[in-house]
């Protein structure tokens, strides 16, 4: 059982990472009318990001990282990447290009109006990156340990849209579900990982993972379903747009 000490200490932390992440969504204002959408459930006392989806398999993230606790600056950085959950672990996919825009330790309004601006210009040239991203990913200049799990992700992901797709209907509705409760604020990532793990055992259970794709996870359906929620939580947050034909 959770102690009541434990309970007031998980509330005060929470209630730090919303003030964090509130102010500098506030900040960032500018980035939601380009098409940014800031990750809630990401978000910590230290770190908020926002993503924008630029082509199927690259998005570029905004990410915010306060480190003047431990006598540093607060930081703002540009990552253009393949599509993954918005945090540092993009550094140990070895794909992907990270541009530092700003940094100060004591920030104001204006900080935050410059990086905008400044993030504005990147973006009228981003697909050139993006071009980039993708030619790395297809073509890796470095096959980190990483990547390789990463690989293996979107090809059990992949699946796993097929089977909503094509399986039975409670399925995709149990997907929408938590993609629908994923993008909005108060979310809690380790419950909506915890009501992925059904969805991976009907997964596990349908046929269509094949060969290493089975025993990727050791049979365990807890941490394929926390795989699987971070792919269905990026594609909520900054779907893919499909062309009309």
């Amino acid at each position: 059982m959770v102690g009541p000490m434990a309970m007031a200490n998980h509330s005060r932390r929470k209630a730090q990472a919303s003030a964090f992440a509130r102010t500098v969504y506030e900040a960032l204002e500018p980035l939601h009318t380009a098409g940014f959408a800031p990750a809630h459930i990401w978000a910590n006392a230290r770190f908020a990001s926002l993503i924008k989806r630029l082509r199927e398999n690259v998005c570029a993230y905004v990410f915010v990282s306060d480190g003047r606790a431990a006598s540093s600056d607060l930081t703002v950085s540009l990552w253009v990447a393949p599509p993954d959950s918005p945090d540092d672990a993009l550094d140990r996919l070895g794909v992907g290009f990270k541009i530092m825009i700003g940094g100060e330790c004591a920030v104001d309004d204006e900080f935050f109006t410059i990086c905008c601006k400044r993030l504005s210009l990147l973006m009228t040239g981003i697909h050139g990156v993006a071009d980039a991203v993708q030619s790395d990913l297809e073509s890796p200049c470095v096959e980190t340990h990483r990547l390789r799990i990463y690989r293996m992700e979107r090809r059990i992901y992949g699946a796993l849209l097929a089977l909503c797709r094509d399986g039975p209907r409670s399925i995709g509705e149990s997907v929408a579900a938590i993609a629908s409760r994923a993008v909005q604020a108060g979310s809690s990532v380790d419950e909506l990982e915890e009501a992925c793990v059904p969805i991976a055992v009907r997964l596990e259970q349908s046929g269509l993972l094949v060969g290493d794709e089975l025993g990727f996870y050791g049979g365990d359906p807890r941490l394929l379903g926390g795989a699987l929620f971070r792919h269905i939580y990026i594609d909520a947050l900054a779907p893919v747009r499909r062309k009309s034909k």
